[in-house]
């Protein structure tokens, strides 16, 4: 059973999971212009080998903390998606997704709110299991 701060917190995740290609490509954005390329370049490559630039780039990108947590967060997202029936994925899409409010998607589905609490809970709970928060 999941506490209320970890539903929450799980929640928030979710709720972001739209944006985290896009946040994945800023930091690697900012890792590419953080680094002034004339330090490592200064030596002229053949155009068949890997330069030092893309090797410092390629090293800096596995070794980022902030990339590693966002790609662990989407391939978990993933996963739980993966293992949603369908009418758990019309929840998660509507809810996470989309944004739609749980009193919305209550009327949407002509469900109720009690009904679908239960079910984005146990979304919750998968994708819990998921991250590595539960057992």
């Amino acid at each position: 059973m999941l506490s209320k701060a970890n539903i929450v917190l799980l929640d928030s995740i979710l709720s972001n999971y739209r944006h985290i290609p896009g946040r994945i490509a800023r930091r690697k954005l900012e890792i590419e212009t953080e680094h002034d390329p004339t330090d490592i370049n200064r030596q002229v490559t053949k155009t068949n080998q890997i330069n030092r630039r893309t090797e410092w780039l390629v090293t800096q990108f596995d070794s980022d903390i902030r990339i590693k947590s966002l790609e662990n967060q989407q391939k978990a997202v993933e996963n739980t998606l993966s293992t949603l029936d369908d009418d758990l994925k019309d929840l998660f899409y509507l809810h996470w997704v989309r944004g739609l409010s749980e009193d919305e998607i209550a009327d949407l589905q002509g469900i109720s709110k009690k009904s679908l609490n239960k079910k984005i809970v146990r979304i919750l709970e998968i994708f819990a299991f998921e991250m590595g928060i539960t057992s």
